[in-house]
């Protein structure tokens, strides 16, 4: 009987080990343009804990492990307190056969533990103005995750097909944050990180 037990037991841990675990679900998405600022609109339910969701989306320095289109991020000391910090991040957006190289710097204010903000600050950034709003809330055992997003570029976008072509680009750029968003917070909170 207790070699039944134990088979028994060891199924049921295989059974769970393949089990799928459930990704990030996009639940709604929409992406406009209006007069060349775009507007951007992201619920998304992700799998895992709304600490660790926070923990990740604050941790400004794993932003390109969350994104790979990020390719650096230095986080500079803010004047507007304690919570607020500028971060200048470099991204290279490719859509088909065309790739840009943007700088951005956006004064980042957190409000633990639930909402993030952020405002782009033209000066030192290719965009004439931008905000940006996350909201981590828990939803069951998960995390559901507001976004809501504007964005001016300061760079010649072709009339046709250019807006088409950035609704697009940050469709799928949204998609892929919230995957690796969910990722690097199921890790930290694997590894026991908040």
């Amino acid at each position: 009987m207790p070699a039944l037990a134990v088979r028994l037991a060891l199924f049921g841990l295989l059974a769970l080990a393949a089990a799928p675990v459930r990704a990030a679900q996009v639940r709604s998405l929409s992406v406009h343009e209006s007069a060349g600022v775009y507007t951007v609109d992201m619920r998304a339910r992700l799998n895992a804990p709304p600490r660790a969701i926070y923990a990740a989306l604050t941790d400004y320095r794993a932003l390109p492990r969350i994104n790979p289109a990020i390719r650096s991020v230095r986080v500079l000391p803010s004047v507007h307190g304690a919570r607020s910090v500028r971060v200048a991040t470099v991204l290279r957006a490719c859509v088909w056969f065309y790739c840009k190289v943007l700088h951005q710097v956006q004064r980042m204010t957190a409000k633990p533990p639930h909402e993030l903000k952020a405002v782009v600050l033209p000066a030192r950034s290719d965009f004439r103005s931008g905000r940006a709003r996350w909201t981590v809330e828990p939803c069951k055992h998960e995390s559901c995750l507001a976004f809501h997003a504007t964005l001016e570029p300061d760079f010649w976008v072709p009339p046709l097909i250019g807006p088409w072509l950035i609704q697009k680009k940050l469709r799928s750029e949204a998609e892929v944050t919230a995957r690796g968003l969910e990722r690097l917070a199921r890790a930290r909170a694997t590894a026991g990180q908040p």
